[in-house]
């Protein structure tokens, strides 16, 4: 169950959030701070409030599989979920559907992150591989990088900008 906790003292600011069935695999937060997204082992995705830690709406059926990857991209127009099916899926913040790639990688999304302008997301899987995706059309960008023989769990992006 997730909570927050103060980074000076490491208490906890208030109770753990409660309302999902299952364990939650992922957390992104939204780039105004105001909401937290979780992604959970029953493939729904439920946003949360940060001020009072009530769940938002009802949980997006995102997934057959669980949620295992998810993204709140800067600028804060959608959310990315990746499932263990290797699925990738682009929603709107209501949580509406806006995209989705049914086979993004072999053996499961482990990781979404983006760009620093949110206009790039990169997927890393259990296939060994790293891939790059438009964020508003989900279209490739770029040949899929062999980048491990084993599952890649994690990439990061340099806050500086590199041409």
């Amino acid at each position: 169950v997730p909570f927050a906790v103060g980074i000076k003292t490491g208490a906890p600011l208030g109770d753990p959030l409660t309302g999902s069935d299952g364990p939650i695999l992922a957390l992104a937060l939204s780039p105004d701070g105001q909401t937290l997204v979780s992604g959970n082992a029953d493939g729904t995705v439920q946003r949360w409030s940060v001020k009072d830690g009530t769940a938002i709406g009802t949980p997006i059926a995102a997934h057959s599989t669980p949620v295992q990857a998810i993204n709140y991209p800067a600028g804060g127009q959608n959310i990315i979920t990746g499932s263990s099916d290797g699925s990738l899926a682009l929603w709107n913040p209501d949580g509406t559907p806006a995209g989705r790639v049914e086979a993004a990688h072999q053996g499961g999304i482990t990781h979404i992150t983006s760009s620093p302008d949110g206009q790039v997301l990169t997927t890393t899987g259990g296939d060994g591989t790293v891939r790059l995706w438009d964020r508003a059309t989900l279209q490739p960008r770029g040949e899929t990088i062999a980048a491990h023989g084993d599952s890649v769990s994690a990439v990061a992006y340099s806050p500086m900008a590199i041409p």
